[in-house]
This record gives C-alpha cells, structure tokens and sequence, in this order.
C-alpha cells in the first residue's frame, strides 16, 4: 500500500559513477520495488540512474510483487534499463515514456528478465507506452533463467509507440531449449519504426521456443533498418502469429519475415490478413537456415508458405510457384489473388 506521486524527479549521479571512488555496479536505482504488493507511481520522472529508472523485482528468491502500477512514468537517461520487470504479478505499466537507455548493457527501454524459474511475469500490461533512442533494444524480453516449472508467461504490449532504438526495436531471447515455460507475449496496435541503427539480424529479433507464442495484431513496421529482415523469427519450436499487420517501408532488407531455426525444433508461423507493401524488400518471407524445420501454416487461403523449398524463397499458390515480387509485378489471375491478400 505504497503511493509515490507528484509530478517530481527522483534524479541520479549518472556521470559520477563511472569514476573513483565508485565502483562498478549495475543497481543504483532511482526506485527499487522488492516483494511488494499494492504499489502506485505515478506523475514521477526517473532519470540519471547508475542502475535502472525502475527496478522490479523480489526481496528474496520466490517472493514477487503483486499489483504494481506504472502512470505517467518517465525513465530518461538511466545507464542499464529504463525499467527492469524481474517478478511481478499483475503489473500494469501505462501512458510512460522509457528513452535514452545508455551505459551499460543491455540499455533497453524495458527489460523482461527473471532470475530464478519461481518468478513470475502473470497478467502484465504495458498501454500507451513510448520506447525510443535507446541504446539497445525498445523492449527487450529474456527467459533464459526459466524452465518448464515456471507459470505461465503472459506480457501484453498495447498501443505503444516503438521507434528509434538502436540495437532493435523487440528482442525476445530464448532460454534453455526444451525447458522452456508456456507463454504468451502480445503486441497489439503497436507501430515500430525508424530504427536509428543497423542490427545484426533484424527491426525485431525472435528466438520463440517450444511452449512459447509471439503475437504481433494490427501492429505496423515501417522504417525498420534490420541487416537481415524486419522480423527475424528463429524458430526453436515456439510459434510467431502476424494478425492483420502492416509492412512499408521498410527498405535495405531482404525481407520482411526472415525465418531460420534450430534443426528438428518443428516452429510454428502463422499470418493473417497482412499487407506487405514493401516494394523495396526482396522477399516478403525468406528461409535463410537450411536446417529449420518449422511447419508453415496457411496463410490466408488459398496462399502458404511451403517449407519444404529451403532457401529458394517462394510462394506457394495451389500447384502455382512464384516469386513474391514478380507476382505483385504481373497482372495475372494468380497476381491478383495474391495482391488481395497482400496488399
């Protein structure tokens, strides 16, 4: 039964902590929030931190924190996270702005990440939030530390805003392969865009494994500059669902769904609904890891993904094989079928 409120800044040495006579440390936090339950910050600027802006997480190993809630919360500045969500059940985080992470690694917007399997990230909400110039990732969400004992996961990201991180704009990192917990972690009617570097793989990096679903709905990418593809989706046995989303503009990449995994993991894709309108893009989706595995589900009827043409990045109609951009290109029967689902 904690309130902190007020329209104040709870404000740090940032600078200060990289020289004698400090020592190196990632938890100087301007808030600590340990084993709590019932807790309101709200109208709050956390900024300048040596560790997070907000930390969340147990005062000892399984005892979580219970209905927190984040209001109007700004986190600039901080040297490892804007916000570090350990353990929580029941964590609402809404109409905050997490930006400017740099320090010390990973420098994401928010961090997702457990430390032991009996903790818990149940029915958390993160609404009308804004992630933008960090030095990582925007969202960054980590289950290596949990296995098939852990609660089910359930994140979901509603009508946030993205844009301009550096290293990504979503990483999701597996945990120990076949020991995973069961989970859902959902975005929906959030937009990613203008990524201010060039990650390695992708604008959002996947790597979903068994038990474990991704959801992007009515989400658009735009301006994502992933080396490789807008979403990279390592499949290690978990499941990507792209619902009635958006692609433009995405230019410099050779897709915008690069799928590869582990060999024998059988990962699951599914789309619906989708546009792709990146005319710029090689591949709408490409399979880049000859030993995947995934299983490709139907699309929208009558277009699907055969996985069985490793490598050779086609579209499968009926009997019909095509390539994506020579099919929105054409002015075919099989174009225009095509054209009604993608665009």
């Amino acid at each position: 039964n904690v309130k902190i409120s007020g329209k104040g800044t709870v404000r740090m040495n940032k600078d200060d902590y990289y020289k004698a006579p400090y020592q190196p440390s990632e938890h100087r936090h301007c808030i600590a929030i340990r084993g709590s339950s019932d807790v309101l910050i709200e109208d709050v600027t956390c900024r300048d931190a040596g560790g997070d802006g907000v930390y969340i997480s147990t005062l000892r190993r399984g005892v979580t924190n219970h209905r927190v809630t984040l209001r109007r919360v700004r986190c600039d500045n901080n040297h490892r996270q804007g916000v570090s969500v350990i353990s929580c059940e029941k964590l609402l985080i809404e109409d905050c702005d997490f930006v400017n992470t740099s320090g010390g690694a990973p420098e994401a917007g928010i961090d997702f990440e457990p430390n032991y399997p009996e903790d818990l990230l149940v029915r958390c909400v993160v609404r009308n939030t804004r992630f933008t110039g960090n030095r990582g990732a925007g969202v960054d969400v980590s289950f290596h530390n949990l296995d098939e004992t852990t609660e089910p996961v359930d994140i979901l990201f509603e009508n946030c805003r993205i844009e301009n991180n550096v290293q990504a704009s979503v990483v999701i990192a597996r945990n120990k392969f076949n020991k995973s917990p069961k989970g859902l972690v959902r975005f929906d009617g959030c937009t990613f865009c203008a990524q201010s570097g060039v990650s390695a793989l992708g604008g959002v990096e996947l790597n979903v494994v068994s038990n474990q679903v991704s959801q992007f709905e009515c989400c658009t990418f735009s301006r994502l500059a992933g080396a490789s593809g807008v979403i990279v989706f390592r499949d290690y046995g978990g499941e990507l669902r792209l619902v009635n989303c958006t692609f433009a503009q995405n230019d410099g990449v050779s897709a915008d769904v690069l799928i590869g995994g582990a060999a024998g993991a059988g990962g699951i894709f599914r789309a619906f609904n989708c546009i792709f309108a990146d005319v710029a893009c090689e591949n709408v989706f490409k399979i880049s890891d000859t030993y995947s595995t995934s299983i490709f589900c139907p699309l929208t009827d009558p277009l699907t993904y055969d996985s069985t043409q490793k490598g050779d990045q086609k579209l499968m109609v009926n009997t019909a094989s095509v390539n994506p951009r020579d099919v929105l290109d054409s002015d075919s029967r099989i174009s225009r079928l095509i054209r009604g689902v993608l665009q």
